[in-house]
C-alpha cells in the first residue's frame, strides 16, 4: 500500500467525489487543490468559491485565516506534498482528455514548431522514482500570433497556456506550461520562458532570456539578452542582467 492510500486516502476520496482538481492560483468552485506555500495560500483569502485545499502542517497559521468555505486538509511535514498532489491529481483525471488546442485567425506556425506538448512537471515518490502530472489544459494562440521554428509551447495544467493576439515568438524557444504573453510582444531567439511566467503587453525578450517559473513581466518591458529573470518585473523599462535589474525607462525604438 502506497502513502496516499495508506494516509491520505481519504483525501483522495474527497477529491474523486468532487471529480475536479484546479489551480490555487485560479481555483474553482466545489474543487479540491493544493498549496505548497503561505504565497499560494493566500490566494484564498478572499475567495467566495467552496474549495478543498491540502497545505503542510507547517503553515498551519496562515491556514487558519481562511474563510469557511475552504476546507482545509494538513500533510505531514515530512510527507512531500507535491507527489501527494499528483498522484490525487491524476487519479481524479485519469479519464479526462486534455483541452483542445486553439489556433486564431492568420497565425503562422512554422512545420517544425511544435504546439500543445506536456509539461515538464514531475513530483518525487517515497521510493526516489518520479511521476509526472497530468496536463489538462490546452494551447490557445491568438489572432496574428506567430511561432518559428523549432520553438515548443506546452500545454497547460489547468485552462490554457496563452500567445496573446500579435505577438511573435522566435526560433528555438521554449514556452512553459501555463504561460501568458500579453499582446504585440516580441520573443526573440533561444528565450525559456519558466511555466507559469506572464509577459505583458509590448515587450520585447531579448535572446537567451531565461525566466524562473511564475515571474510576472509587466507590459512595456525590454529584458536584454541572456538576462535571468528570477524576481517579478513590475515598472515598465528596460531590464539586464542576471538577475535581470532595471537599468532605465523603456524606449520603444528599442523594440
Amino acid at each position: 500500500m502506497g502513502l496516499v492510500e495508506r494516509k491520505y486516502g481519504h483525501l483522495l476520496e474527497i477529491a474523486l467525489e468532487l471529480g475536479k482538481t484546479s489551480s490555487v492560483l485560479r481555483v474553482e468552485d466545489n474543487s479540491f487543490t493544493y498549496a505548497r506555500n503561505p504565497q499560494y495560500l493566500s490566494k484564498l483569502k478572499d475567495t467566495k468559491k467552496n474549495v478543498q485545499v491540502m497545505v503542510p502542517f507547517p503553515i498551519y497559521k496562515e491556514a487558519e485565516q481562511l474563510p469557511m468555505n475552504v476546507d482545509v486538509h494538513f500533510i505531514d511535514g515530512e510527507d512531500n506534498i507535491e507527489y501527494i498532489w499528483a498522484y490525487i491529481h491524476n487519479e481524479v483525471n485519469k479519464d479526462v482528455e486534455p483541452a483542445p488546442i486553439i489556433i486564431g485567425n492568420n497565425c503562422y506556425i512554422h512545420e517544425t514548431a511544435i504546439i500543445g506538448v506536456h509539461g515538464n512537471t514531475y513530483a518525487l515518490a517515497p521510493d526516489g522514482s518520479r511521476i509526472h502530472l497530468k496536463e489538462i489544459g490546452g494551447v490557445r494562440l491568438e489572432d496574428d500570433v506567430d511561432v518559428e521554428a523549432l520553438s515548443i509551447v506546452h500545454r497547460s495544467c489547468f485552462n490554457n497556456t496563452v500567445i496573446g493576439k500579435g505577438s511573435k515568438v522566435c526560433v528555438k524557444c521554449n514556452i512553459g506550461h501555463n504561460v501568458r504573453i500579453g499582446k504585440n510582444s516580441l520573443i526573440a531567439p533561444g528565450v525559456l520562458l519558466g511555466g507559469g511566467t506572464t509577459v505583458g503587453d509590448n515587450c520585447f525578450i531579448w535572446q537567451g532570456v531565461i525566466t524562473r517559473s511564475y515571474i510576472n513581466i509587466c507590459d512595456n518591458a525590454i529584458v536584454g539578452a541572456g538576462s535571468v529573470v528570477l524576481h517579478d518585473l513590475r515598472e515598465p523599462g528596460i531590464y539586464i542582467g542576471s538577475p535581470a535589474r532595471y537599468v532605465k525607462p523603456y524606449d520603444e525604438t528599442l523594440r
